[in-house]
Order: structure tokens, then C-alpha cells, then sequence
């Protein structure tokens, strides 16, 4: 009787400590958002959002959007006036699948593209999607 008590202890111990390990984040229908300021010279300071959208079915979409506010030229009239450039606001959008791996998430665009984000308790981070790395943090539940 006992053997048999310390067999099912066991058994149960092990089996809790699988389905903690196999438990996976849902990241299905969250949304999460990184930005950052580049200064450019004699121009300003460029300031980029980049959104991350989990979708259903492990599908994502990677949206990013630079905003330059209107600045001046970067020379003088003959007058001695400086015109002022309009700025500007450029959006781009990848997508594809995702699937989630221990702590990784991996993301596979469409365009064959593959990137990896680490997975922390309260952001993701993610080291190569632009030419610095990324830090999301969540933004919402949709």
C-alpha cells in the first residue's frame, strides 16, 4: 500500500509538472506596440510605431508607421527666408503565421522571412525586426 501511494505521488507530481511545462501563452487577439525616436540632423527627430497584432488562427500583422513633423530646409532663400518642409507619415504592413516555442515566438512572414522574439512576463522582445532591437509591450485584449 504504501509503494502503491508513493507510485501515484509520483505519477501525479510528474503529470502536474508536464502540463505546466506544455502550458503555452495565448497570445491569439492581443495587440502590442513598440516605439522609438531617431534624430536626424538639421531635419528633427523621426519618430517610428510599431504595432504587432496577434490574429486568430496564429496569424499576425506587423504594422509600422514614421512620422516626421514639418521642419525647416535645410538652406535659405536668396531673401533670406527658410521654407518649411511638410513632414511626412509613412505606414508599412507585413503579416504572416506565428507560432509559439518555449519562450520564443516565431514569426514567418509571408515573404519567407523568418524573426524570433523572446517572450518575458510583461514584454516581448524582439531583436531583429528593424536595425535596433524592439521592446512590445502589451496594449490591449481585442
Amino acid at each position: 500500500m504504501r509503494h502503491l501511494l508513493s507510485l501515484i505521488t509520483i505519477v501525479l507530481l510528474c503529470a502536474s509538472c508536464c502540463l505546466l511545462r506544455s502550458r503555452k501563452s495565448d497570445f491569439s487577439n492581443t495587440r502590442w506596440t513598440s516605439s522609438y525616436e531617431m534624430f536626424l540632423t538639421d531635419v528633427g527627430t523621426e519618430k517610428t510605431t510599431v504595432t504587432l497584432t496577434f490574429g486568430p488562427s496564429n496569424t499576425f500583422v506587423l504594422e509600422q508607421q514614421t512620422v516626421m513633423p514639418p521642419y525647416p530646409s535645410t538652406y535659405a532663400n536668396a531673401d533670406g527666408t527658410v521654407d518649411r518642409n511638410p513632414g511626412y507619415t509613412r505606414t508599412s504592413t507585413r503579416n504572416g503565421t506565428y507560432q509559439v516555442k518555449d519562450k520564443t515566438i516565431i514569426l514567418t512572414e509571408t515573404s519567407g522571412s523568418v524573426h524570433n522574439l523572446l517572450i518575458s512576463p510583461d514584454h516581448l522582445t524582439a531583436p531583429d525586426l528593424t536595425f535596433q532591437e524592439l521592446v512590445f509591450t502589451r496594449a490591449e485584449k481585442q
